[in-house]
């Protein structure tokens, strides 16, 4: 097989797409216009914990909930064992790229900086579950002139649980900005440095786990944790803070290089993308310069509306904007309420048939497939379902363009 294939756009199931294509033997190559939302990632990777489940979402199945989902929802389309085995692929190439993840069969928690739980399916290494009974006494620290974190809020929260968590304050030259900036100067020696001497100092005796601001670095990740750990001698660990964070721009990373490794090439200031369309097959992508790409099939994974993927006009109408194709908006924009209007534009989505093409202006475009947020029927905030749509739906659009080939 020689199949030549352009991925448009940079959200993460562009990058899994890529990848997945990559590794079936396409050429590939990514156009974005940036590195997409992946900074906003958070620290875990969700699949299906509904806020309605409560607390039972925190253990419960994902894959199993896929069953009670509607047709049309982006999981239910890919069905419950392909995504099972899509999300496994995912978490085992992150191993392999040095950058492993816990993962289990069913949901675990996450804590966030305000002491709750939420529901993910796999996590980085590093970032911090709820403390049990053995992970105590605890010390969160506090960064002097870092504010994403709510230390305090955090150790109360801790605290009001039964755990033994005392909120140590430092100050880090460097430590200034947001969470990527100061993930950035702790990949440097004389940072990394510092901050183990001065917490050596400030942490009260006794303490086993120290749980910190997702901000331990971004290429050196793993080597600032091992010297924190090593100095310290307490077990470290990473709780999520505002975005744009550090787990995300890791990720971004570590999949970019992935995808380096394999010969894809990836640009990142494409600008807007616009198609050059003949009938039901795409030509090319012309990029914000006018420059005209052609492959062989194309993969459209520019996200939702949030990302761009999808624009809104003044009438409430949602549209696609690089091949102009058919879009399904079952909600319109006038409910009451900010939450209901945001559910409905996550809803809305590109319009594709059982192998993820889209429909065109003159039918199914057969050399093009849509995934991740672009699908129309999730609605992943309430759901908690995003990054689970973007891997599996990238993974099976991914596999249908490379069948379509054989």
């Amino acid at each position: 097989m020689s199949l030549d294939v352009l991925v448009a756009g940079g959200e993460l199931e562009a990058l899994v797409a890529a990848l997945r294509l990559a590794e079936g033997g396409a050429r590939v190559r990514v156009l974005a216009p940036g590195a997409g939302g992946l900074p906003h990632l958070a620290g875990g990777l969700g699949v299906l914990g509904p806020e309605e489940l409560g607390t039972a979402a925190l253990a419960a199945d994902p894959f199993a909930l896929i069953a009670g989902l509607d047709p049309a929802h982006p999981l239910a389309r890919v069905g419950a064992p392909a995504a099972r085995a899509a999300l496994a692929w995912f978490v085992g190439h992150l191993a392999a790229a040095g950058a492993p993840w816990a993962s289990s069969r069913t949901n675990t928690p996450l804590l966030t900086m305000t002491g709750r739980a939420v529901p993910v399916l796999a996590r980085p290494a590093t970032m911090a579950p709820p403390p049990g009974p053995g992970d105590g006494p605890l010390a969160i620290a506090l960064f002097a002139g870092f504010d994403d974190l709510a230390g305090r809020l955090l150790a109360s929260a801790l605290r009001a649980g039964g755990h033994d968590a005392h909120a140590v304050a430092v100050a880090v030259p460097g430590f200034e900005g947001n969470a990527a900036a100061c993930a950035a100067a702790l990949d440097g020696d004389a940072a990394a440095g510092a901050l183990a001497e001065r917490l050596r100092a400030a942490l009260p005796a006794g303490i086993r786990t120290v749980l910190m601001p997702a901000v331990l670095g971004v290429d050196r990740h793993a080597d600032v944790v091992a010297r924190l750990e090593a100095v310290l001698g307490a077990r470290v660990l990473e709780v999520p803070t505002l975005p744009p964070g550090a787990p995300g721009l890791r990720l971004w990373r570590t999949l970019v290089r992935s995808l380096e490794a394999k010969g894809a090439a990836v640009q990142t200031d494409a600008g807007p993308l616009r198609a050059d369309l003949s009938g039901t097959r795409c030509d090319g992508l012309r990029d914000g310069a006018g420059a005209l790409h052609r492959a062989d099939a194309f993969m459209l994974a520019t996200g939702g509306v949030m990302a761009g993927g999808l624009e809104v006009d003044s009438h409430g109408r949602i549209a696609e904007p690089v091949l102009d194709v058919a879009v399904v908006q079952t909600d319109p924009l006038t409910q009451a309420g900010a939450e209901a209007v945001s559910a409905a534009l996550e809803r809305a989505g590109a319009s594709a048939d059982e192998r993820f093409r889209p429909t065109g202006a003159a039918g199914t475009l057969a050399n093009v497939a849509a995934t991740g947020a672009l699908l129309p029927g999730a609605t992943p905030t309430a759901e908690r379902s995003a990054e689970g749509i973007a891997v599996a739906t990238a993974v099976a659009a991914a596999d249908a363009l490379l069948d379509q080939a054989l």
